[in-house]
């Protein structure tokens, strides 16, 4: 059953078709993001797929890791106040 998704995490969703990876790449993790959130694990695939771009993606792949990273910095901490606030 698909999650309510954050802003954060719809964020994240508008960002990866951008990415330079190929697009069953993209879908998968979108489709995993629409249906259970995200998740550590995403991040780090994510992550270590734009750490190896394909030749000549090197510069985009570099942009798009910093905006991932202060995306799921801002994911992060919004789950962490959520969490705490629920107790």
């Amino acid at each position: 059953m698909p999650v309510k998704n954050t802003p954060e995490e719809r964020e994240i969703i508008k960002l990866i078709p951008k990415l330079p990876v190929q697009d069953s790449d993209k879908n998968q993790w979108m489709q995993q993001i629409d249906e259970f959130g995200l998740t550590e694990e995403l991040v780090e695939e994510i992550r270590e797929k734009l750490n190896h771009p394909e030749a000549g993606q090197e510069d985009q792949a570099g942009r798009y890791r910093m905006q991932l990273a202060r995306l799921v910095q801002r994911w992060r901490l919004a789950s962490q106040s959520r969490h705490f606030s629920s107790h």
